[in-house]
């Protein structure tokens, strides 16, 4: 059975300084939340607020929960759960791993004592599976359901607690009745249309929904949450919804919507879907305010007064396989984009804090809860009023060391996570694209371990042109230095252990030899180009009637950036009375077939020949002794096969079929 990973952006609450982040998750089961939990209580958040710890390193959100019931442990009627990230003062802080425990939230909570020391704040509690240690109560449906987990009522996920920790729940306190219409009204909302049926989210993007029995009173549009792959819905904000009528709505698309119905509840509670579904191609981060009365999108800029980011590495993580990959993953993004972000150096400074400095590490020990693959955590300088844009000051990306990650261009085993595909993800995420529902995107919301992606789609794509288009219009608030884009001047490479080698020919008419065509016989790879877009020219051209005598062949490289790089190879033509009698063309014939292959490649020629199979990236794949080569458990493309004989070689192109 395959095991998913699922990688998860969640953006909450910010105002004039926030921080938001992205994290990559793995399922916990039911079994091990009640296993790693210390307290299981069934409660709702009746207040939230924001605190610096007691060392003023990080800021958390305090939710006080009133406890209805509880299953295992022994806490009181009201407790305090602190999760990291929140809002002081105008500054605030928001983890990947944080969860969204909202005022007036309902559902389950899986707890352990935190060790975090706060001011007037004791005997807290933290999520002891970061956000999967939450399952929410849909007030709409009756049903309770997280990334992973999805239960149809209250009593079915209460009743599996029940028979994974051997104990019946224990009623603490009386629960009043949920204050929605439980008896649907004849007149259903009907949903007839919606219009445009392809837009992008976190953008603002209109979208208008035509139907009937909406009501008067507005009520709630939800979207596929495509940060839980469209398991729940991801209600737009109240700001969000530009009009509402009996029959009509128009709303502004929320950064997390994903491809997939739509639902319309009216003000009682009564809801219903769109008989077609919404494409969400792309997806661009938003931050809200604490009270979601603002919505406002990120800005990257000069950060670092050269045009962009500078990030060092944590000397543990520098020290891993890790980075060759991690920067192989973000190529790919720079290629597409421009965005200039440099990663260098290396730091002792091991921890999360508000401190200016961009940091890629592994985590601390346990820092990372059960579920959680990773994060990328971006915290913002403050937004102009005017514009409602978000300054990025500072990103760190964090790695949780537990895991059994793959460092490699091969695939990985079905029980290790790729490490360069997961950077892949979270790199689109530093350039503050959300999740789109679409397994073909790089931005999908989830990812198969033993498996790689390291393509982007072209939706993909467009999402990050269309952010960094953003980007480079700036703020119309002064002080802030527009981000430069780097082009790309790197030159293509090429692979010299198939580039043609010098060598004699035999003039093909009196006095001349007509030059053969070699361009398909080199390869040349490039950081930007993929290696079948990358023009080869020859000079002299194929065709080009040369002379006995020496001769100078160039073969030139060109990338889609008119980047150049050249070799050359000196060929030697002799007439026929001058000819050496080491020349493979001339005094040893060479037969290659079957050509293209489908098992066995048989070289004739009447000497025994040491022969190299060669992969279209260089690399040597096998050596052979002998004339019959055997290609059957080779897959279908294009080899090269260097021929060794009697001091001379050759190098022929092989189509596998």
């Amino acid at each position: 059975m395959t095991k998913l990973i699922f990688i998860s952006f969640f953006l909450t609450a910010f105002f004039s300084r926030s921080q938001v982040c992205s994290s990559l998750l793995y399922p916990v089961s039911l079994e091990e939340k009640c296993n790693y939990a210390s307290s299981i209580v069934y409660g709702e958040v009746i207040e939230v607020e924001s605190a610096w710890d007691i060392d003023k390193n990080n800021i958390y959100t305090i939710s006080k929960i009133k406890v209805y019931e509880i299953v295992k442990g022994n806490v009181e009627k009201e407790i305090k759960i602190a999760v990291q990230g929140g809002e002081v003062e105008g500054r605030i802080q928001i983890n990947s791993n944080m969860a969204n425990l909202s005022l007036g939230f309902e559902g389950v909570f899986f707890l352990k004592p935190s060790t975090i020391a706060f001011d007037n704040i004791e005997n807290s509690y933290k999520l002891s599976t970061s956000i999967q240690g939450f399952v929410k109560l849909d007030v709409l449906t009756g049903e309770l359901k997280s990334v992973f987990d999805h239960f149809q009522s209250t009593n079915a996920l209460k009743s599996s607690i029940e028979k994974e920790v051997n104990k019946s729940w224990k009623q603490l306190q009386i629960r009043p009745n949920i204050s929605k219409a439980i008896v649907a009204t004849e007149e259903i909302p009907e949903i007839i249309g919606i219009n445009p049926q392809s837009v992008t989210a976190g953008t603002k993007s209109v979208l208008t929904i035509d139907g009937n029995n909406f009501g008067v009173t507005q009520g709630k549009v939800g979207f596929r949450n495509a940060d839980e792959g469209g398991r729940t819905f991801a209600d737009a904000l109240d700001i969000q919804v530009l009009s509402w009528s009996d029959t009509q709505i128009r709303v502004e698309v929320p950064f997390n919507a994903g491809t997939g119905e739509i639902r319309v509840a009216n003000a009682i509670g009564d809801f219903g879907f769109s008989n077609q579904d919404l494409l969400v191609p792309y997806s661009l981060s938003n931050f809200h305010t604490v009270d979601g009365d603002a919505v406002f999108q990120p800005l990257l800029f000069d950060n670092n007064g050269v045009g962009g980011y500078s990030f060092v590495y944590h000397e543990e993580f520098a020290a891993s396989d890790a980075i060759p990959f991690f920067e192989d993953a973000f190529r790919i993004w720079k290629c597409e984009t421009g965005i200039n972000f440099t990663f260098s150096g290396t730091t002792t400074k091991d921890t999360t804090a508000d401190d200016g400095e961009n940091v890629v590490r592994f985590d601390n020990g346990s820092e990372i809860e059960p579920g959680v693959l990773g994060a990328v955590i971006t915290r913002s300088n403050g937004r102009c009023p005017f514009d409602n844009l978000a300054a990025i000051s500072e990103q760190d990306y964090i790695w949780n060391d537990d895991i059994n990650w793959h460092f490699g261009f091969d695939n990985p085993s079905f029980n290790q996570v790729d490490f360069k595909s997961v950077a892949l993800h979270e790199h689109g995420h530093s350039l503050q694209l959300g999740h789109v529902i679409d397994p073909e995107a790089v931005m999908h919301f989830a990812a198969n371990s033993g498996q790689v992606s390291y393509e982007l789609s072209n939706d993909d794509i467009e999402g990050a042109q269309f952010a960094i288009d953003k980007f480079l219009t700036g703020s119309v608030c002064r002080g802030l230095g527009i981000i430069t884009l780097e082009t790309d001047n790197e030159d293509p490479e090429f692979t010299l252990s198939v580039f043609p080698a010098n060598q004699e020919v035999e003039e093909s008419t009196e006095g001349s030899y007509v030059l053969e065509d070699y361009t398909s016989l080199v390869i040349a790879t490039d950081n930007c180009t993929d290696d079948d877009n990358i023009e080869i020219s020859q000079s002299p051209v194929s065709g080009t009637n040369l002379p006995v005598g020496e001769h100078i062949v160039t073969m030139t490289a060109r990338d889609e950036q008119g980047n150049l790089a050249s070799n050359a190879f000196t060929l030697t033509v002799v007439s026929q009375d001058n000819l050496s009698v080491e020349n493979i063309n001339g005094s040893i014939e060479v037969n290659i077939f079957p050509n293209p292959v489908i098992s066995v490649l048989t070289i004739d020629t009447p000497v025994q020949t040491q022969s190299q199979l060669i992969g279209v990236s260089g690399a040597i794949l096998n050596r052979y002794t002998g004339n019959m080569i055997d290609l059957q458990s080779y897959p279908k493309g294009v080899y090269f096969l260097r021929i060794e004989i009697e001091g001379k070689e050759i190098v022929e192109k092989i189509i596998k079929d």
